[in-house]
């Protein structure tokens, strides 16, 4: 959702989540290439339609962490902050997807500050 909010998913974006997906302990479980398919998949509604597409991740973000710990719902929340950092410019639009990831995750500022 960070990396499509600026209309272009780059592929420096795409990149920084696979790294973190081959180095982050708890990400570690899941395999690499299950990890691009899923990424891909939710892409797709995003060229149709992003505010489709944007819902349906956000659905699927909430029932994927409703039975994660704090800490892992913030490891994912600082995930989608540094992709969209990325490029060196984390800029607004970007910032607000990454808040409203938060909320969808029960996380506050004083949890990830953004």
């Amino acid at each position: 959702m960070v990396a499509q909010a600026d209309g272009v998913i780059d592929p420096s974006e795409k990149q920084k989540i696979f790294g973190y997906a081959r180095n982050i302990e708890f990400l570690k479980v899941f395999d690499v290439d299950d990890i691009i398919k899923e990424f891909d998949k939710f892409c797709a509604p995003y060229n149709f339609d992003p505010d489709i597409g944007k819902q349906d991740a956000m659905s699927q973000l909430s029932k994927l962490t409703a039975s994660m710990d704090t800490e892992q719902r913030k490891c994912i929340l600082v995930v989608a902050c540094a992709v969209g950092k990325v490029d060196g410019n984390f800029d607004d639009t970007e910032k607000a997807v990454a808040r409203e990831i938060r909320t969808v995750l029960g996380l506050s500022d004083k949890d990830v500050p953004i």
